[in-house]
């Protein structure tokens, strides 16, 4: 499926929307947090600060999913039994798979999301849910 058509899902659309911001060069993920209503949202960032390093590709950056946590802590939010929509679209426009890697599944974990949805481009249906 490809990302018009996973943007009829409400919180992907706006999760690609949300994907705009991000300042990464080789792809952009946006993520939402709602609740029946975006509570707030988070894309991922290209940072220099060595703070941020990934150890398998040198790569500085903040994951979109960890950004929108930060973001609820920031503003006071209770994201607890809320859902998270993280879209990822590639460099050449088309969807990727954002499922969420084992630091952002904690983080996502210890703020008490209830599920995530998110693009999966191997999908028929061209998104995955995992329950938590």
């Amino acid at each position: 499926m490809d990302g018009d058509g996973l943007c009829r899902y409400g919180f992907f659309k706006l999760a690609r929307s949300v994907s705009d911001l991000s300042t990464h060069h080789q792809f952009r993920i946006g993520a939402v947090i709602a609740n029946k209503k975006p509570i707030v949202f988070g894309a991922n960032l290209a940072k220099t600060h060595p703070l941020y390093a990934n150890e398998l590709n040198g790569v500085y950056s903040i994951h979109a999913e960890v950004k929108a946590v930060l973001n609820a802590l920031n503003r006071n939010c209770d994201i607890r039994g809320a859902d998270i929509w993280v879209y990822r679209e590639k460099a050449d426009g088309s969807v990727g798979t954002a499922k969420p890697c084992k630091h952002c599944m904690a983080v996502l974990i210890e703020s008490g999301i209830r599920r995530i949805y998110y693009s999966d481009e191997k999908s028929i249906k061209g998104y995955s849910r995992l329950d938590l």
